[in-house]
C-alpha cells in the first residue's frame, strides 16, 4: 500500500500494485503488470520480495536496485542476480564498498546516492536553564548501542551535569528498568513511537543526539538531527 507520507511530484504517476508478500506470487504479479505497462527503467527500492522477477524483466527495461544495508540477506540477491541488473544505487560509500567486495571486479556499476531529508524551518529552541537536553531516537536493538545509555548517564551524574533524556522509538525494557530512577524524577521521558514531525520537534528541542549504534549503513537519525 502507498505510504501516507508520500508526496507525488507533478508529472509523476503513483501506481499501487498491492502485491502479496509471497515472493513467487508477488514476482508473477509484478511481471504481469510490467507486460501491460512497459517501462524504460525499474527501480527496486527495498523490494526483495520481488527479487525472483529480476531475471525475467524484459531486456529493454533497465533494472536498478537500491541498496540500503550491508547485511548478507540484503546483498545476496544482488550478488545472485547481478547478470540481470543494470546498476545498483547504494545509500553510502560503506554500503557500496561492502557490496563491491562481494562481487567480481567491474561486474556491476554501483553508484552512491546518499539519503536526504527535507526539513521545515526550525525555530530556535527555548533556553534550557543550564540543563543539557539529550535525545535518543531509534529502536531497542542491541546493535543500536542502547546498552551504553546507562553508562553514559552514570558518567553525567558523576560529573554532576544536569540533563534530561528523551527516548523516542522502541524501548528496551531491561534498559529502561535500569533507568527507572530517572523516570521518577522526570529526567527520563519515554516518548515511544511518534510521527516523524513530532520526532523532528523533539530533535529541535534537544541539544545532543545520543547515537551509540554499532552498525549503520546510513543513519537517517544523524542526518535529521
Amino acid at each position: 500500500p502507498a505510504h501516507t507520507e508520500i508526496r507525488v511530484p507533478e508529472g509523476v504517476e503513483l501506481v499501487v500494485l498491492n502485491l502479496p508478500p509471497e515472493r513467487e506470487t508477488a514476482s508473477r504479479g509484478f511481471l504481469a503488470w510490467l507486460a501491460v505497462h512497459p517501462q524504460d527503467c525499474v527501480l527496486f527500492n527495498d523490494a526483495s520480495y520481488v527479487e525472483p522477477a529480476w531475471a525475467y524483466v524484459p531486456a529493454e527495461t533497465a533494472v536498478v536496485v537500491v541498496l540500503h544495508d550491508v547485511a548478507s540477506g540484503w546483498q545476496s540477491g544482488v550478488v545472485r542476480h547481478r547478470e540481470s541488473l543494470d546498476a545498483v544505487i547504494a545509500v553510502s560509500r560503506f554500503v557500496r564498498n561492502t557490496l563491491a567486495g562481494r562481487l567480481p571486479p567491474d561486474s556491476l556499476p554501483i553508484h552512491v546516492i546518499h539519503n536526504g531529508c527535507a526539513l521545515k524551518p526550525i525555530p530556535a529552541p527555548a533556553a534550557s536553564g543550564g540543563m543539557i537536553r539529550l535525545l535518543y531516537a531509534g529502536s531497542g536493538d542491541p546493535f543500536k548501542g542502547v546498552a551504553d545509555i546507562p553508562r553514559i548517564i552514570r558518567s553525567l551524574e558523576k560529573l554532576e551535569i544536569s540533563f534530561r533524556l528523551t527516548w523516542v522509538g522502541t524501548t528496551d525494557s531491561s534498559i529502561v528498568h535500569r533507568l527507572s530512577a530517572l523516570q521518577e524524577d522526570g529526567r527520563l521521558v519515554i516518548a515511544g513511537h511518534v510521527p516523524r514531525e513530532i520526532c523532528l520537534d523533539c530533535m529541535a528541542r534537544s541539544d545532543v543526539l545520543i547515537m551509540p549504534s554499532r552498525a549503520e549503513p546510513f543513519g537517517m537519525v544523524t542526518v535529521e538531527a
